[in-house]
């Protein structure tokens, strides 16, 4: 009845396809999975993402053009009922601990329900634990100051040698759902009145749910 919002943890490029795999498993629809820009840059891999559904996004381009064009692409999604995969996570911490918040995304669901694209967004945090994580061998050379290794079509083919090795489980777990309607009004802002609010109070909301998830 209503869009869906999935703000999973950021561990590994492994994430969108397990996720992906949850929901063809369990036949529901298939989500669209925010991605920062990076992931456009590999050959052949970013067909295989965009096909799976998949939008690319420019964490760090702040023009005022294409923040435009990113909320309106959202809004489409947000009024057309889907169900959309936002990370608020910067990027994949080599630590394990959450990272810091890039709400760029998150902040444009916010926009669209405050805008009147939908009367409710159902939002559920997901965790993603891996016993071990396919590209963490050069998680410790980045801990120790090294450059991140930059993601390539020759790094997803060189991981192809793991196929058959046990890497132990992979954890996904759905959290309590969070209805945005219910957020907002517990913010003093009723349901007749979201139209009235004011750029603050929207980046007000987004920042105060991205601690709360």
């Amino acid at each position: 009845r209503n869009p869906i919002v999935l703000v999973p943890t950021r561990k590994s490029y492994m994430d969108m396809i397990l996720l992906n795999y949850v929901f063809f498993a369990n036949g529901l629809k298939q989500p669209f999975f925010e991605l920062p820009s990076q992931y456009q840059e590999v050959k052949l891999i970013n067909r295989v993402f965009k096909n799976c559904g998949s939008f690319y996004v420019q964490e760090d381009n702040n023009k005022p053009l294409y923040d435009a064009i990113l909320k309106e692409y959202i809004s489409i999604l947000i009024s057309d009922k889907q169900t959309i995969s936002v990370s608020v996570e910067d990027s994949r911490e080599k630590s394990g601990m959450l990272g810091q918040p890039n709400t760029k995304v998150f902040h444009s669901v916010i926009n669209s329900y405050l805008n009147g694209k939908a009367n409710e967004i159902n939002i559920i945090p997901v965790t993603i634990n891996y016993d071990r994580i396919l590209e963490g061998e050069t998680f410790p050379y980045e801990l120790v100051g090294e450059e991140k290794v930059k993601e390539s079509l020759s790094r997803f083919i060189a991981t192809t040698r793991y196929i058959g090795t046990p890497f132990g489980k992979v954890c996904v777990n759905f959290g309590k759902q969070i209805s945005l309607k219910d957020f907002v009004e517990g913010m003093g802002v009723p349901e007749h009145s979201i139209g009235t609010v004011d750029e603050d109070f929207k980046h007000k909301v987004t920042n105060q749910l991205s601690k709360e998830l």
